[in-house]
């Protein structure tokens, strides 16, 4: 009786740790999509707000912003020579943010691995702290769902398995022949 009750309560918890699986799994192209929607405001305002300094740059050093950072830096005037750190500040977002928004184009399980690489990330918590959890029903949520848990249900058997075989070791009788 003692055995058949544990059982049952070792399959309960693995179909509550599948159902919450599945409910973080869906989860995963709704955040990927959401990082990639904030990047891309980023980026945006990102580029507006280097315009000026790209137009400047266009009518002065033929189009190229490195030459007009290189003027302001070498300016007498400390405003100039200033401006020149916060063009450089912009111009290192933008590229930033470009390399992010051509690494989130790519196939959606390689965006997704790209995102699960940048939980440090100031981008990545920014869009965490204004995920909305939701349950999609769509394909590629389902597969993420079902995906994800079925590989951890496979993973916490495994375990399962291997500490019921170190803890209930099989006794051998001694065989005399």
């Amino acid at each position: 009786m003692l055995a058949s009750s544990a059982t049952y309560l070792l399959n309960l918890l693995r179909l509550i740790v599948f159902a919450v699986v599945v409910l973080i799994g869906v989860q995963i192209p709704g955040f990927v999509g959401q990082y990639q929607s904030l990047v891309n405001a980023h980026l945006s305002e990102a580029k507006q707000n280097l315009s000026g300094f790209q137009q400047t740059a266009q009518r002065y050093f033929l189009g190229d912003i490195d030459k007009l950072i290189t003027h302001y830096r070498q300016s007498q005037d400390q405003v100039f020579v200033s401006d020149a750190e916060n063009i450089q500040a912009i111009v290192d977002r933008v590229s930033l943010l470009n390399v992010e928004a051509l690494a989130l184009q790519q196939h959606p399980l390689m965006a997704t691995l790209h995102v699960s690489q940048q939980v440090n990330s100031p981008l990545f918590i920014e869009t965490l702290e204004g995920y909305q959890w939701a349950v999609p029903l769509n394909s590629q949520a389902l597969f993420w769902g079902l995906g994800f848990a079925i590989l951890l249900i496979l993973l916490f058997d495994i375990f399962g398995f291997c500490c019921k075989r170190i803890l209930f070791k099989p006794k051998h009788k001694a065989v005399i022949a």
